[in-house]
């Protein structure tokens, strides 16, 4: 399983590794590069592990410059906490651990985190074979870039937040005090039962992600149209039969994995018709609720630095589905009505 956390000074050996067998050694970070840059910003480093092995990274500072300058590279000085944009320095992925969507899960993370921080946007460098898979991201080519890192050519791609994003240093509402840490209940997995629970789960995870529905369309891959009908409920007939026979044999289907996480008030909201919708679900208790680790940024999946380390499962709870209750009772009463006409024939 993949995890998404913060990265500390006792990743230096992981990170430097990574880094040195994803770029040539003129444009890769060194090991004392990446020792200042924690020191000075560890909060804009994030590491993907695979159970608990560093596979990947992504890392830059904060500042108010809008394009990546080479001085950044190497002035952990020039960092401001307050700036504007949230720059990426490198996002890299062991060659053993690519093409499994960690990159893309690093990258929408950070995205979230300056979303959240109240940045301007972010800004990157890449090379020109690498800008459709940022532009999926939202990012938009800005031309070459005028920096020479490593000697390579470079082009500039800016992601800008919407304007009603506001940052919070420019608001003049007054400044909220930060609520106490507390522990939540996130599910490790979560039981759905037909196409329309499904599409609301989806749906929901997409709004934690902070991402339009044709921005989620094409980071899927899919159409527009195809998202809507599948987070509107709308079933294949395949889709549906499968959930059919499932149904009829005492089984069901159920998400799991690290995006599979909700909240009890998550579950709450995500309703997919008028009246009260209970889930089934398995609770992992102790997951903190704080700022960077909220549920939707995939920072929540990896656990913070000092954080208490909680059994896998502590805590399970199961409520009753009415949904399904409805429908078996529906199909009791179809049989029913089937042995009757039976009945009536044999008369």
């Amino acid at each position: 399983m993949i995890s998404l956390r913060v990265a500390t000074l006792h990743d230096l050996d992981a990170l430097t590794a990574i880094e040195a067998a994803s770029f040539p050694p003129a444009e890769g970070a060194s090991r004392e590069s990446f020792e200042a840059r924690l020191k000075a910003f560890p909060e804009g480093f994030l590491i993907a592990e695979a159970d608990g092995t560093p596979v990947g990274l992504i890392d830059g500072m904060v500042t108010n410059c809008e394009t990546i300058e080479d001085r950044l590279y190497d002035d952990v000085r020039l960092h401001d906490p307050q700036g504007a944009w949230q720059s990426v320095f490198g996002l890299a992925v062991h060659p053993d651990w690519r093409r499994r969507g960690i990159a893309s899960d690093l990258l929408a993370a950070f995205i979230e985190k300056a979303r959240r921080e109240g940045r301007r946007g972010v800004m990157l460098t890449c090379k020109e074979r690498l800008i459709p898979f940022y532009e999926r991201f939202g990012f938009e080519k800005r031309g070459v870039s005028e920096s020479v890192h490593g000697g390579a050519v470079w082009y500039d791609m800016t992601l800008r937040f919407e304007k009603k994003e506001k940052r919070a240093s420019e608001t003049s509402a007054p400044k909220r005090r930060r609520a106490p840490q507390r522990s939540v209940m996130r599910t490790r997995y979560i039981r759905f039962g037909d196409a329309e629970e499904l599409g609301a789960l989806i749906r929901t995870r997409r709004a934690r992600l902070g991402m339009t529905l044709g921005d989620a369309a094409i980071c899927c891959g899919v159409g527009r149209r195809f998202l809507l009908d599948l987070e509107s409920g709308k079933p294949t007939a395949q889709f549906a039969k499968v959930l059919q026979v499932l149904d009829t044999f005492g089984m069901g289907l159920a998400l799991t994995g690290t995006g599979a996480s909700f909240t009890e008030e998550d579950l709450r909201e995500t309703t997919v018709e008028r009246g009260e919708v209970v889930w089934e679900a398995e609770f992992e208790k102790g997951l903190p609720d704080l700022p960077g680790e909220e549920t939707g940024d995939g920072i929540r999946r990896g656990r913070p630095i000092g954080a208490k380390k909680i059994s896998p499962v502590a805590c399970k709870v199961k409520v009753v589905d009415l949904k399904r209750e409805e429908r078996a009772r529906r199909k009791a009463e179809r049989d029913a009505k089937v042995e009757i006409d039976e009945g009536e024939r044999k008369k």
